[in-house]
């Protein structure tokens, strides 16, 4: 069996200077990107805003949605809306539900803390 340049494993320098890796990487900075920001930053944060540390404890389970995205995912996936297909529907159903929850904080303003 002989072996042709097409089936030959790519070298080190070829995949690290190709432009598919650039992508994979900017697209794992943005997908743990949220998970930095609700764990580290915010902490940083509530703390500089004098609030206990059982309020920043209880807000910390901000990041469990982001840690079990394995099991709700699939759903999303399997499922689709009646309006703009699967994707796209789910993503406007959670931007609504982003957007009324941000309201609801800006309205209570530090009493939920």
């Amino acid at each position: 069996m002989s072996g042709t340049k097409d089936s030959a494993k790519p070298r080190l320098r070829e995949i690290l200077t190709s432009p598919r890796l650039g992508v994979v990487v900017v697209m794992g900075v943005a997908s743990g990107l949220p998970f930095n920001l609700t764990e580290a930053t915010m902490q940083a944060w509530l703390k500089d805003a004098a609030v206990s540390n059982t309020t920043i404890g209880w807000l910390s389970l901000v990041g469990l949605a982001y840690t079990l995205k394995p099991l709700w995912a699939p759903f999303l996936d399997r499922f689709s809306m009646p309006f703009l297909g699967r994707r796209r529907g789910w993503i406007l159903i959670f931007q609504l539900a982003l957007a009324a929850t941000l309201a609801a904080m800006a309205i209570h303003g530090r009493s939920l803390l």
